[in-house]
């Protein structure tokens, strides 16, 4: 069986995520707490595990300041709230691509421990040779994979190819960027996405747009940009008149709050021993990347990225200063500024850490 025959065979289509793998930074659920773990949850991972758990958890809040998961019923309605991470019980797959009931069998190449398919989905976009992947659900565990897989019946997993096709125009959608391809930007003044689209609009040679929505900044692209189409979890592109009903996008918190440090990725750092795995990045050579797939495993506290390899360190690492390498912990305190993606440490992590060379984001 051919990649193309195999591809096909995963086109049946699950609600898109939202961007983050379904993990909402900033957010709260208020009331209908079923319980609490106080003191207790190192990442909004563990506490999606936890509400995994317990019969009828549908939702969850996680407190990094204080380490606490608030597991809640029933359709808790979501409200801005700074420094907290909620989610549902379960992220649905990646968007568009991937299948639930299906295990593509065989030529595995690696597996982690993730928090969700998305994630999967992600990892296996920065592995090189990964053409498929199956999560499963019981176990957390990604598999990424060759091109020669054999798509067998799961109850447990959900499968998919490494990117979604590409064969029609893009629509809307969410954590998507055009690369490059930029014909005019407008930076600080555009409130929502279709004030974006309505730009694109009014601009003959606009066939495309990208929406920032943490800076309000819109770019109108031109007639390649789907050329450049890669993930973005803080952005969300369309096509001139795409419909955007069938995406809907949350508003910004109003609340004001204090810009996070330009990074917080430690050049010329080491943490040695204490690897849970490692793996090569394909496509995508930074330290970001690393500390992307770092963040979305339960068994990832701290990461080391080093000429092209990223290692995954556990919570017994040392810190220790070794030339050439970029290493960072895993925080789940996650702030946004100038439109890139930036991690901030709590406070018990920036007493024990001493920056030397700040990396810009990605």
């Amino acid at each position: 069986m051919t990649a193309g025959v195999k591809f096909v065979a995963l086109a049946a289509l699950l609600s898109a995520a939202p961007a983050w793998g379904c993990f909402l930074d900033h957010t709260d659920y208020q009331g209908a707490d079923l319980d609490r773990l106080l003191g207790k949850v190192m990442t909004a991972a563990q506490c999606q595990s936890a509400c995994q758990g317990i019969q009828d958890c549908t939702h969850w809040t996680y407190q990094p300041t204080t380490n606490s998961c608030y597991m809640k019923s029933g359709s808790p309605v979501p409200s801005p709230a700074e420094g907290l991470i909620s989610g549902p019980r379960i992220c649905p797959g990646p968007v568009d691509c991937s299948q639930a009931g299906i295990d593509l069998f065989g030529d595995d190449i690696i597996n982690t421990e993730v928090a969700n398919a998305l994630a999967c989905q992600y990892q296996c976009v920065a592995v090189n040779g990964c053409m498929f992947w199956t999560f499963i659900s019981s176990t957390r565990r990604c598999y990424m994979k060759g091109a020669n897989v054999d798509p067998q019946p799961h109850k447990e997993a959900i499968s998919g190819p490494r990117e979604c096709p590409t064969t029609e125009p893009i629509s809307c959608e969410m954590s998507t960027d055009f690369q490059g391809h930029d014909i005019r930007g407008f930076h600080g003044t555009v409130k929502d996405v279709a004030a974006c689209q309505e730009l694109c609009k009014g601009f003959n040679n606009c066939f495309y747009w990208t929406f920032v929505q943490s800076t309000a900044s819109c770019y109108l692209k031109s007639q390649s940009a789907a050329e450049g189409r890669e993930y973005n979890p803080q952005a969300f592109s369309g096509t001139r008149n795409c419909d955007l009903s069938t995406h809907p996008v949350s508003p910004l918190p109003t609340t004001t709050t204090t810009a996070p440090p330009s990074s917080c990725l430690l050049e010329n750092y080491d943490y040695p021993g204490s690897d849970i795995t490692s793996f090569g990045l394909g496509s995508v050579t930074k330290p970001e990347a690393c500390q992307l797939l770092c963040q979305y495993s339960e068994e990832c506290a701290h990461f080391t990225f080093f000429e092209g390899t990223c290692y995954f360190k556990s919570e017994a690492a040392p810190q220790a200063i070794t030339p050439k390498l970029v290493s960072h912990f895993k925080s789940p305190i996650v702030q946004y500024h100038g439109g890139a993606r930036m991690m901030q440490a709590d406070a018990h992590t920036r007493r024990t850490l001493t920056y030397s060379s700040r990396l810009g984001g990605p």
